[in-house]
C-alpha cells in the first residue's frame, strides 16, 4: 500500500495509473495473468501510466485542460477520453497526445485509435468550476466540440474556425454594380498566407461573411480595382501592425 502511494503521488494530475506489470526474468506479465497467484518469490513490479498533454497552435502547454477516461469494467485500458477545457480559446488548432507508458525502463508509447471528445467551456463559466467524473451533470457548462481518433503520433487534433464578415458600402449612396477586391493576410511560419475576397456591389452596399480558422488576419482593399472611388476604409486590428 505504501509503495502504491508513493506511486501515485508522483503521477502528474494528466497521469492515470492502470495495473501492474511483473518481468519474470524473460517477460512482462500482465496482472490478469497474475494477480490470483499465491506470492511465493521475490517479484519485480513495474506500473503502466497513461500520460495526456494538450498544447495550443504555437505547441506550448495547455494547462487549463481536465482528462476524464471512460473504462470498460471487463478491461483495465481506457476505452475514451474527455478533455474539458475552461478557457476561451482562438487559436488554430488544439492537439491532445495520448501516451502509454511501461516496462521496466518506462518505455514511452504512442497511443493511436483512441477516441477524444473535446468539451468546451461556456462562454460564461467561471474558470474554478472543473468537470467531476462523478457527477450526472459532468458536462454542464461545457459544449461538446466534436470527437477525434489518435493518429499513429497519438495527436487528436482539433481545429478551430471563426466568421468574418466585410461591409462595402457607397458613402455617397450612389449605385453602383462593380466588383471590389480585398485581400486578408495572416502570418504563417514560412511568411504570410494571402487569400483575396471578391466583392459585388448590390445597389449601394454589400458584405460577406468568411469562415476562417481562428487567428489573427489582415484586411486590406486593393484600390486598383476602386481606381475610380476614393477608399475609406474601417478596419478594426488588435497590434500594431494592423492584424
Amino acid at each position: 500500500t505504501d509503495v502504491m502511494q508513493s506511486m501515485m503521488d508522483t503521477l502528474g494530475k494528466d497521469d492515470l495509473f492502470i495495473q501492474w506489470q511483473w518481468y519474470n526474468g524473460e517477460e512482462m506479465v500482465e496482472w490478469s495473468d497474475f494477480s490470483g497467484d499465491l506470492i511465493d518469490q521475490n517479484m519485480d513490479l513495474y506500473p503502466v501510466v497513461y500520460h495526456l498533454s494538450a498544447t495550443d497552435s504555437q505547441d506550448k502547454q495547455i494547462d487549463d485542460m481536465t482528462f476524464v477516461y471512460d473504462k470498460d469494467d471487463s478491461q483495465l485500458e481506457p476505452t475514451a477520453i474527455h478533455a474539458y477545457l475552461s478557457i476561451p480559446y482562438t487559436q488554430e488548432k488544439l492537439t491532445i497526445t495520448v501516451t502509454k507508458m511501461s516496462g521496466s525502463n518506462f518505455k514511452k508509447t504512442l497511443v493511436s485509435d483512441m477516441p477524444v471528445t473535446l468539451w468546451v467551456a461556456d462562454e460564461n463559466m467561471s474558470t474554478d468550476e472543473k468537470p467531476n467524473p462523478d457527477d450526472e451533470d459532468v458536462v454542464d457548462p461545457y459544449e461538446e466540440y466534436g470527437t477525434k481518433e489518435t493518429d499513429n503520433n497519438g495527436e487528436a487534433v482539433f481545429t478551430f474556425t471563426g466568421q468574418l464578415e466585410i461591409t462595402k458600402k457607397m458613402s455617397d449612396d450612389s449605385k453602383s454594380s462593380d466588383t471590389f477586391i480585398f485581400t486578408l493576410e495572416k502570418k504563417v511560419n514560412d511568411g504570410v498566407q494571402k487569400i483575396e475576397i471578391p466583392l459585388t456591389m448590390k445597389d449601394n452596399q454589400t458584405s460577406i461573411t468568411v469562415q476562417l480558422p481562428c487567428g489573427q488576419y489582415k484586411v486590406s482593399e486593393d484600390e486598383s480595382w476602386a481606381w475610380r472611388y476614393k477608399v475609406d476604409s474601417d478596419i478594426g486590428s488588435v497590434n500594431e501592425e494592423g492584424y
